[in-house]
């Protein structure tokens, strides 16, 4: 089932090919659109998992009576999504799933699957609104380990040994996996994450300061989108497929790789990112300037420099830096909420104070870990920390808002708004 559709039109152009506007004022947290998925499953590289509910499965006996194939449960045997798809296609060939291959790629071919056949039984929507998805086969095909393993775990494996050659080409095949790999929504369910596709939410182009924002509630899986700040009538509607707290060349090579194209907007053509300074750095040398990226669009092959007293720093010595200041982050994310991660964020936030700009997003992120930490990790609660350290966490939201309010404006989840 999908809704009316009355704040929004799809246009086309040569630059960016679809794209959507408004067609009225909106207001921020105004409602554009709510449409249902059109396929849904687990996700390309999934785990062992239950392929009703998506729990993960450490039992290799949790198997569908009927077909052979992952459910945790007879309930979730019976699900409509396992039931009525591959459930009937692995009983018709007689195709087990293998538990001695655990962990495998056996599931890769499970939300393909599901996709050629929902075209099958839901033709006037694949016309209208999916068959003109982006699949990008050619820069796809350009990976030729992956391009070869899909041919593995999807071509061969539903034309072969699923003998479903004479109802799907191999061109019809990867078409669908480039879809889904451009365009599909990872969304967090009950026990674990799917993947799905929303064909006219897919249709708006991404913008690095997005004005609009999803919410897909877990249960029914109805993708509703909101403006987050004021939209006037033909304005275009941006989503953004990358975090807003991502430097420019990291956003840029996210989106180059998962998504196909050079991301060119406002904010990433600019050296100081709207004056937000996320990918600027503090300048040793005169101690009062910043060294901003000379030309941003190249990435780490530009060079930073200081906007004060010239000062330069190679774009491979930048690249090093942020490997390494992600991974202390990635490190310390990982440590459950504690005074030991709350020690192990602050501690970053000492080692990079004369080398990353106040403004970093590197720092941001750190700051957004922290404003959750204190009041929370052991030792910090609210009832237990002195002023200073109440002080501490109004600043650190303070940071995070600031940034925001040029990144990520208005009504989103990261600035506290909960539309779901």
């Amino acid at each position: 089932m999908d809704w009316p559709v009355d704040h929004f039109a799809e246009h086309r152009n040569n630059k960016v090919g679809r794209y959507a506007v408004t067609t009225k004022n909106l207001e921020a947290g105004d409602v554009i659109l709510q449409e249902s998925p059109f396929v849904v499953g687990p996700l390309k590289d999934s785990e062992f998992v239950c392929l009703a509910c998506y729990k993960t499965l450490e039992n290799p006996i949790a198997l569908c009576k009927t077909c052979g194939w992952p459910v945790c449960s007879e309930e979730c045997s019976k699900n409509a999504w396992h039931k009525e798809f591959e459930c009937s296609v692995f009983t018709n060939c007689r195709m087990k799933y293998r538990i001695e291959h655990i962990p495998g790629p056996q599931l890769e071919c499970i939300t393909p699957l599901r996709f050629l056949m929902c075209i099958d039984r839901n033709r006037k929507r694949w016309a209208t609104e999916v068959c003109a998805m982006e699949d990008h086969s050619t820069a796809r095909r350009l990976d030729e380990k992956a391009w070869d393993a899909e041919w593995n775990n999807v071509v061969w494996f539903l034309r072969d040994r699923c003998r479903l050659s004479d109802r799907f080409t191999e061109d019809m095949i990867r078409k669908v996996c480039g879809i889904l790999d451009v365009n599909a929504f990872q969304v967090p369910v009950t026990h674990g994450f799917v993947r799905a596709i929303y064909p006219k939410t897919a249709v708006l182009s991404h913008n690095c300061v997005a004005n609009t924002q999803h919410t897909i509630p877990p249960d029914s899986l109805i993708l509703t989108l909101r403006t987050t700040t004021y939209v006037s009538q033909s304005d275009e509607l941006f989503s953004s497929y990358t975090s807003c707290l991502l430097p420019t060349p990291l956003r840029r090579e996210y989106l180059r790789k998962s998504k196909y194209f050079e991301c060119t907007c406002d904010r990433c053509e600019d050296p100081s990112e709207l004056e937000s300074h996320v990918n600027s750095l503090h300048c040793i040398s005169c101690d009062n300037g910043s060294l901003l990226p000379v030309e941003p669009l190249h990435g780490f092959k530009t060079t930073w420099k200081c906007h004060f007293c010239g000062k330069k720093m190679l774009g491979n010595e930048v690249a090093i830096l942020y490997e390494k200041i992600s991974k202390e982050i990635e490190e310390m994310e990982s440590i459950k909420i504690s005074d030991e991660k709350l020690i192990a964020a602050e501690q970053i936030l000492k080692s990079y104070r004369l080398i990353l700009h106040p403004n970093h997003a590197f720092n941001i992120m750190v700051y957004h870990t922290l404003s959750q930490l204190y009041g929370r990790a052991k030792g910090y609660t609210l009832d237990m920390i002195p002023d200073t350290l109440l002080e501490r966490k109004i600043f650190c939201c303070q940071k995070v808002l600031e940034c925001l309010s040029i990144v990520g404006p208005g009504q989103t989840r990261l600035r506290g708004y909960n539309n779901a």
